[in-house]
Formats: C-alpha cells, structure tokens, sequence
C-alpha cells in the first residue's frame, strides 16, 4: 500500500513541474552563480578605470531586462542582462557564449487581452496586436489598415498626425502628412534681437549669410529677410536652408525672393522641403550679382547663431546674427477614409513569427503595432494568413524575452563598470535584479590614474597623428609642386608627421618597460603638441584694385621701366592710370593652417595671379611686394616662368614680360609661409617709364641739348650750353611773364584746392576712383551720383573731373 502512495505523489510532483514550466514559465525563473566564482583581475584601479574581471552564471527563463548592477560607494551603474551577453560575446579571451531567448531575437513578447475588436477609436497612443494560432508556423499574405476621421484642422505640433509603428520597434511604417495650413508667423532665430541698428552686405553664393534656427517637422517652408537694395547693379537674392551634418543633400534647392526697395522691407519666398526631423538647421541667403548690391539688418549683442559662409557643423557660429525669418506648414488632420496596405512589410513579419514557438501551438503569438494619432480615429484592420483571415485585434500586455543560458564564465568588462573619480577604499556589490551577486574590496589611486591617463593619451595621440599625417598627404597631394615647401614648413613649426611619430613611438616604449615613471611621461605627452586637424580658408576668385598707394616706383625701376625723375607720387598716380587702363588682374587664394590646442597656426598660402590685359602691349614690368619678414628665396613657385622673366628682389618677386596679347590670362602659382591674403601684398604693373602718359624722361649725354624734353644748362648741362645776354635777357622777361602767371595760377590753383579739401589725399582719392569707373565703364552721370552718396559736394566732384579731363589733354603734362 506504502509503495503505490508514494508512487502516486511521485506522479502527481511530476506532472506539477510539467504544468510549471509549460503552463507558467516564468514561475521557474531566475539564475545561479557558482560558487564563489566572482574574481577581478585587479584591484588597485585609476579613476574612471574600466572594472575588468568574471563569474560563472547560469540562467534559467531569467528577464532579459534585468539589470546587472554594480554598486560602488554612492554610485550605482547598471546594464540590461541581454545587452551584457551581447557584449560579453564580443570579448576575445573567454570561451563561447552561448545563451538562447524566447522569443529567438531576445525582442519583447506580447499577449493579447480581452476578446478582441474589429474596430477601435483611437486618440494618443496605444498599442494594439492581431492573435496567431496555427498548426505550424503560419505565411502572411497581406495586412491592410483602414483608418477614418473627420477632423478639418491642421496640427502645427511638428509631427504627422497618424503614426502606425508595425511590430513595435520604434520605426514609423507609415504616417499620414498631407501638408496642411501655415503655423505660427514668421520668425526670426532665438538669438536675433529685431530691435537692432546693425546692417551687413549681401555676398555671392560662395560665402552666403546664414542663421541657425530651430525647425518643425514639415515638406513645406516660408524663408524670409529683412534687406534694402544699397546698389545700381541687377541681381537675385536667393535663399536655401542647409544641415551641415547631413553627409548627403545638406543643402535644399534656392528659392527667389523678391526685388527689394532702398529701404529695409521683409521679403520672402516659398519652398517645397521636406525637414523629416525637428531639429537645428541653418537658413541661408545670398546674391547672384557678385556686386554686394544688397544689404540685411544685423546684429551683434546677444547670443550668437549667425556664420557668413556655409557652416562646417551646427556649433559653427561667429558673433553675429542676420535678420532670416522662416515659417512652417503643419500637417492636416485627417477628414477622410485611408487605406496602409502593408505589403512591403509581409516579409518582416513573416521572419517576426518566426521566432515564436508558440505561433504554432494552442497559446498562439501575438503580431504587435503602435498608433500614434493626435486626433480622434477609428481603425480597422485586415490580416491574411495561410490561417486564414482575421479583421480582430487586442489590446496587449508587453514583456520582456526570457533568457536561458547553461553555466558559462563572463567577462565582467562587458559592463563597461568604471572606478570612481575620487582616491579611496571601496566595496564592489554586483547584483543581478536584487539578488547579489558577491563583494570584492578596491582600492582607487592616484598612481594608477596616472598611468591610465598616459595610456589612454599615446592611444589618443596615435589616432590624432594618423589624422593629421592623412591630411598632410592629401595637402601634399594637392599641391605636389609645392610638398618640399609644405614639409619644410611643417618641419620648422615643429609639426612633420614622422618626426612627431618618432616622438610618440619613444614614449610609447619608455611606458612598457619595468617601473616607467608615469610623472615624466605624461610631461613629454602634454609636451609633444599634435595639430587637431587642418583648417582651409579659401577666397573666391576676386579682382584686386589698383591701389596706388601700395605701388612701388623703385621696384619696377629694378625691373628696367627706368629712373623715376619725377616726384614719387606723381609716379604712382602715372603708373595706377596706366594699370586701370590696361590691366586688369586677378587673384584665388587659399590659406593652410593648423589647430593646435586651441590656437589657429598658419602654414602656407598657395595664390594664383591672373594677369589679363585689356590691349596688345610690348615690355611690361610687374612687381609683387611681399610681407614684411618675406623674403624672396623663400617664396616657391610651381615652375621657372623664365618665359615670364622671373627676378627675385630684395622683397619682392618681379617679372618682365615682353609682350601681352589683349584678352589671353597669364598665370602665376606661388606659394609663401604662412598665413596671408592678396590684401598682404603690394601689387606694380607698368609698361617703361618714357611710355606712361605725361612722364618725360631726360636723356642727357647725346650731345644734343631736347629743349622740347625739358633739358636746360641746370638739368643737362653736358647738353645745352650757356647762351648770350641778350637771349638771357628774353628769357628773363618771359620767365618773368611766365612766372607771373603761373604764380598767379599756383596762388589760384593752392587756395582754391586748399577751400575745397582740407587732407590734399582727398583729392587724389576722388580722381583715382574716377579713372577706375572709367575703365570699368561707368559713365559721368553715375561717377557723380556715386561720389555724391559718399558725401562729397558738387563743387569737389566738379574740381576732380576738371583735373581728371586736364590730365587727359594731350598738351597736359604732369608737373612735379
């Protein structure tokens, strides 16, 4: 009797655990760590040192949404159990890590609540999900989702107003955004200040204004801005907006604003753009007229969200902002019948079904997906299966995957726990969920943060010179005429890539011998200063002015123009009228520099001269001052122009060429230390001195006394002998006649001028700018107006002219 009791408690216990596991799966669950199996590989750690070490575990149906903790002191650090396996799978050294979850992708699990609906009205979010019970694992054929509303407004939120998530991965399958009324106003970024009095020119498109603001979720946008026109000139303002952290199409196609007035007037356009996600972008405007005919308020006394160019990220701000304004369109709510076939999608679930066990047994699986509606909808849906057909969905209950793994050791690292930041003694706590895990005693010192500190910076240092030294060469690349120049510099500032790569190889060295000294070390490491990156400064191409006050007589006289026998300014403003009339030139530059620890360190400068002459013309001399501290050996170029008739000064390069064709470019490449632009250098260009208008050289010694050229016994007395009394006397009287009346005309001619321009280089201002506008083809009716809106008066602008036509006489001579 004794033996068929116990046997039947035996089956009844049986049948108990089989109910158990199959019934209630979770009842069983929970996880064992073998005995004292927690060890750590060390523990004396440096601050913030990653906790290396492992332990045995086991896990039987265990969550994987534990939480693996590590209580240290105060601080506590945890991490989800399914992502430390993930992890611990990745670290060499330990032996497989082989763990399984129901459902197989270790995602959550869902079950279906209630007896379902074919229907359902929906307002915010709810998760919802169809019920699967088949023979064997079913095959979707479709699934279509039919949602209604009947709500005429427009939501100006920054999202479409239906949003269905299949599966509930966090990845919108479909979302309703029929573009809907315009939201809000027009506005300006956060950091202008409207109230400001500040203006700025409008550029070209290569350094267009821009302005970072904070946008909406939206297809369609509004730009605007605040500009008057400054300019005669004919152009178009353009606007775009730009993410510079965007790898592909960071900027949107331009739309055309309106022609503004002289005075400041909000002007805008609109755009068909798709801003897929709320965040920070830039909005930008420019001038195809390249003249600057334009002009924007600005301001720079607030926070600061502008940048003239394009920006290289979102932080990349100046200290200024512009007076872009932008609006969005919302999206309307729907007031209609629409239909989500999600046949694309069939594929995805089949493979979801696929990780349930249970989608081929009496407890079924459940199919889960999220609608985010901002709206009041009803939804109805339609799902076919090799099943059959089903239009009836359940509210769900979400849980986590369960997690099964036999006794496996694991690398403690994969949590990626850290020492504290403080010296001291402390106890590691390590807990799965509540249970502990075990305590091991560490010890946090200073010594050690040194020499983690020492590794972790050749490490940095490693990756920063393989940064640098790849730009170096893609630089060298660039410009391979110029790569002995580029390493020579580099050498010189202490930045050539394999010096600073021997360096760090040294220290590297010196850090896995016996007992380094991690004091010195980490000295020569905060020493050994490797550049952060290479910035480029690139100018457009940009037609330099002739400005005569930078030319330079004595240089072209070096050239072989001549001796300069008139006073230097009369020689400069001889050689600019010949320039404006005959040349014009032009110049690209592009400057290198370095970021090192914060600071901007020019390394060279690579200009290209374009020379182009307006006529055909014979001899002509041109002379490039340098910077102050140039010297001319130390500039390079990218071949000998001997054909140029290159000479190299005590501080300038020049060139001889003998003849110029009207209209044919020649061009200069040259390269010099540092960091400069075209403003750095002075630029001559002359045909000889004897050919420029009004400039009469003496050419004594040729026993021939050129009264008509000005030699007299005082100027070439080898040339013109004395004369008689009586011709003395002649000369005397007409001298006296002529000094008379040229006294009377100098008189005039000082205190008139004197009435008219206190600062005599006023004058001369006024005359160069109107031969330049002459020679750009501006005629005197638009010299005068422009003269005019520069605040000189009719009187000052009527004397300049008559000196400008008096020098072009051809009985005019310039005097010195």
């Amino acid at each position: 009797m004794k033996r068929e009791v116990l046997f039947g408690i035996l089956i009844i216990l049986s049948i108990s655990s089989i109910l158990l596991v199959c019934v209630f799966p979770n009842a069983l669950a929970g996880y064992s760590i073998a005995n004292n199996s927690l060890s750590l590989a060390k523990t004396d750690f440096a601050f913030n040192e990653v906790i290396d070490g492992s332990f045995n575990l086991s896990l039987a149906n265990e969550s994987a949404d534990s939480l693996l903790k590590a209580v240290i002191g105060s601080s506590t650090q945890t991490i989800k159990l399914v992502d430390f396996l993930n992890l611990a799978a990745q670290i060499p050294g330990y032996g497989a890590i082989n763990f399984s979850c129901y459902p197989e992708n270790c995602s959550y699990d869902y079950s279906a609540v209630g007896s379902g609906t074919s229907s359902m009205s929906v307002n915010g979010e709810k998760t919802l999900g169809f019920k699967i019970t088949a023979n064997e694992v079913p095959s979707i054929n479709s699934l279509v989702f039919s949602i209604s509303g009947n709500s005429p407004d427009t939501t100006c939120v920054g999202q479409s107003p239906i949003q269905i998530d299949l599966l509930n991965d966090n990845e919108t399958d479909f979302e309703y955004n029929e573009s809907g009324d315009w939201c809000y106003d027009l506005k300006p970024s956060e950091c202008y200040d409207a109230s400001a009095s500040g203006e700025a020119n409008i550029s070209s498109s290569s350094m267009p204004l821009c302005e970072k603001v904070l946008m909406l979720k939206t297809d369609r946008l509004r730009l605007g801005a605040k500009v008057k026109k400054t300019g005669t000139s004919s152009g178009n303002l353009m606007m775009f907006v730009y993410n510079p952290e965007q790898s592909e199409n960071p900027q949107s196609p331009d739309c055309d604003i309106a022609e503004p007035n002289s005075d400041y007037e909000l002007k805008t356009c609109e755009m068909d753009y798709n801003i897929s996600q709320a965040g920070y972008y830039f909005i930008c405007i420019y001038d195809t007229s390249f003249d600057e005919t334009y002009s924007i308020k600005m301001e720079t006394s607030k926070k600061y969200c502008g940048k003239q160019g394009l920006p290289e990220s979102l932080s990349d701000t100046e200290k200024k902002d512009f007076a872009l304004y932008y609006q969005e369109t919302g999206y309307k709510n729907l007031n209609k019948v629409i239909e989500f076939d999600a046949a694309s999608l069939t594929s995805a679930l089949q493979e979801y079904v696929g990780n349930y066990a249970n989608c081929s047994g009496t407890k079924g699986c459940v199919i889960p997906f999220r609608i985010s509606t901002t709206q009041q909808i009803s939804v109805n849906a339609t799902l076919n299966t090799s099943a059959g057909t089903t239009t009836k969905f359940y509210e769900v209950n979400k849980t986590a995957a369960r997690v099964n793994m036999n006794y496996t050791v694991v690398p403690l690292s994969a949590a990626n726990f850290t020492a504290p930041s403080a010296t001291g003694n402390y106890s590691l706590k390590l807990y799965l969920g509540t249970p502990l895990i075990g305590t091991i005693p560490i010890t946090v010192s200073n010594i050690s943060s040194l020499k983690t500190q020492v590794q972790t910076e050749i490490i940095n240092k490693k990756i920063k010179l393989q940064s640098f030294a790849a730009a170096i060469s893609n630089l060298s690349s660039r410009y391979s005429s110029f790569s002995g120049n580029i390493s020579s510099v580099l050498a010189g500032l202490g930045m050539a890539p394999n010096v600073l790569n021997a360096s760090l190889i040294s220290i590297d060295n010196s850090s896995t011998q016996a007992n380094p000294d991690w004091a010195s070390l980490k000295g020569e490491l905060d020493a050994l200063l490797i550049p952060d990156s290479l910035q480029t400064v690139k100018f457009q191409e940009i037609e330099i002015p002739v400005d005569s006050e930078k030319i330079s007589p004595s240089l072209l006289s070096q050239l072989g123009a001549g001796e300069a026998e008139k006073t230097e300014q009369v020689m400069k403003n001889a050689i600019a009228s010949w320039q404006n009339s005959n040349l014009v030139l032009k110049a690209n530059v592009e400057g290198i520099s370095a970021q090192v620890s914060g600071q901007n360190i020019g390394i060279i400068t690579f200009f290209t001269l374009k020379i182009t002459p307006l006529n055909d013309l014979q001899d002509v001399f041109f002379a490039v001052e340098l910077p102050s501290g140039i010297s001319a050996p130390s500039v390079s170029f990218d071949q000998n122009y001997s054909s140029y008739g290159k000479q190299e000064l005590s501080n300038a390069i020049g060139f001889k060429f003998s003849s110029l064709s009207s209209g044919q470019t020649a061009a200069i490449n040259f390269a010099i230390l540092g960091l400069y632009n075209y403003i750095d250098l002075g630029f001559s260009a002359s045909s000889a001195f004897s050919q420029l208008p009004g400039i009469v050289i003496l050419s004594c010694g040729n026993k021939i006394c050129e009264k008509n050229l000005g030699e007299t016994t005082k100027t070439c007395p080898e040339d013109c002998k004395p004369i008689g009394l009586v011709v003395w006397i002649i000369i005397f009287v007409a001298a006296a006649l002529g000094g008379g009346y040229y006294g009377l005309k100098w008189y005039y001619k000082t205190h008139y001028e004197k009435s008219l321009f206190k600062n005599p280089l006023d004058l001369n201002n006024i005359m160069s700018f109107i031969q330049t506008s002459q020679v750009h083809g501006l005629n005197e009716e638009e010299i005068r107006k422009k003269l005019k809106q520069a605040g000189w008066n009719s009187e000052q602008i009527d004397h300049a002219f008559s000196k400008n036509k008096a020098k072009k006489s051809p009985s005019a001579s310039i005097k010195s």
